[in-house]
């Protein structure tokens, strides 16, 4: 009994000490502070992580949407340029994360997602587990499907027209009519329109023709992606190229001004020279079994009666320029005109490679033969006036794009749809 009465009074004194309390305290309290510590420092810590991890996906998602605006990407392809951009964004940061990633079944949506483990560091000493951080990220792309067909006219009927046996094909790229006419856009005798997405701003009518898909109606007027593109510079008529008739074996032609056009007699071969052509108050006119190609060339029409006059047993083969003021424009016509509706007629027999962009705000693109026109080109896209087929040629529009080197404008194909991130 004495030794522990003497011991609660030992007891009773040390608790009564005010500097005895607060050591008592600070050593109870020293773990739990140091814990507290560490999980800042660790939830600071993997803050950080999720942040860069969720850059890195907002970057992988917006960058394969993008690519997958082309019109012949792959999942395989469209995965992989996301992967690269994770791969490339994290090598300097010390990330340790795994991928997956999807493309939606509509093909307008990259979700991509990533994991990383945040060490737990110091956490280790307070028990801490390691930290898993999740992210995702989706991209969409906005617009549809790439635009490679547009027919402007506003007002008039059989905007977008085709008639027997005609037919257009362009599974991966979208056609739009602004005519605001109840039969704005028609398809008769047969004749058919397949693309990956019709949209006309009035109405549609089909006298025997089919449309696969149907047409969405009342679409708001696609206004024209080409009308602030400058046109090429040029001065006066070059009298050695004025109302040229050309005819004979090994034709060349260099880049001028064509005052009149010119025409290409029968039987003749023309091959242009790389370069800017400017056609001015005349056709160019292609007579029996004459055949016009050329690589690396732009045509630019000026004046009314500026236009192609390519009847059947005629051929044509023009690839648009790389670089420079016609970049991506195979026919480029002058938007100031006073005249609406100048023939551009192609009815040849082989007109298989048009490679690039035909604009013609005040032109009527008529195709007339029997034959398929610019299947061979990897892509080919047509904003005019009117589009206008008969007698049952097929318009084979591909988007292709990243199979050639010749650039697409902007506003058109498929630099014609936004990416954003979807939150």
């Amino acid at each position: 009994m004495h030794k522990r009465a003497k011991f609660l009074g030992y007891l009773t004194a040390f608790t009564q000490n005010n500097s005895g309390n607060v050591g008592l305290i600070a050593a109870l309290a020293l773990p739990g502070l140091v814990a507290v510590s560490v999980v800042a420092v660790e939830m600071s810590h993997s803050s950080s992580v999720q942040a860069k991890l969720q850059t890195l996906a907002d970057s992988a998602a917006v960058g394969a949407a993008r690519e997958m605006r082309l019109g012949n990407a792959k999942e395989a392809t469209v995965l992989g340029v996301a992967q690269n951009i994770v791969a490339a964004g994290a090598s300097n940061q010390d990330l340790a994360y795994t991928f997956n990633g999807s493309i939606g079944t509509d093909r307008r949506t990259v979700t991509i997602n990533l994991n990383a483990e945040a060490s737990a560091g110091l956490g280790v000493a307070a028990g801490l587990a390691q930290l898993t951080i999740a992210v995702t990220a989706t991209a969409r792309v906005m617009g549809g499907a790439p635009v490679c067909a547009v027919a402007l006219n506003e007002k008039d009927p059989s905007t977008f027209d085709l008639e027997k046996l005609a037919r257009v094909e362009a599974p991966k790229c979208a056609v739009y009519s602004n005519s605001k006419a109840a039969n704005g856009m028609e398809a008769r005798d047969s004749a058919m329109l397949t693309s990956a997405f019709t949209c006309s701003a009035g109405g549609y009518k089909s006298g025997g023709g089919t449309f696969s898909p149907t047409p969405d109606l009342d679409c708001p007027i696609f206004p024209d992606p080409l009308s602030s593109r400058p046109a090429p510079k040029f001065g006066a008529c070059d009298p050695s190229k004025q109302d040229l008739r050309l005819s004979g074996t090994g034709v060349y032609l260099t880049p001028g001004i064509y005052c009149g056009g010119f025409r290409i007699d029968k039987d003749t071969v023309v091959t242009m020279q790389p370069g800017i052509y400017i056609i001015k108050d005349g056709p160019i006119s292609l007579q029996k079994n004459a055949r016009l190609q050329g690589t690396d060339v732009g045509l630019y029409f000026t004046g009314a009666a500026a236009g192609l006059d390519l009847k059947k047993d005629t051929s044509l083969s023009l690839t648009a320029p790389k670089t420079g003021e016609m970049a991506g424009l195979l026919m480029f016509q002058d938007g100031s005109i006073a005249q609406d509706n100048v023939k551009f007629e192609i009815s040849s027999d082989d007109a298989s490679l048009l490679l690039g962009t035909i604009y013609l705000p005040k032109g009527q693109l008529f195709l007339g033969g029997d034959k398929p026109v610019a299947q061979k080109s990897a892509y080919t896209i047509i904003v005019a006036n009117k589009i206008q087929m008969s007698a049952g040629p097929t318009l084979v529009l591909n988007s292709d794009y990243s199979a050639s080197t010749v650039p697409v404008p902007q506003g058109v194909g498929a630099l014609s749809n936004d990416v954003a991130l979807q939150r």
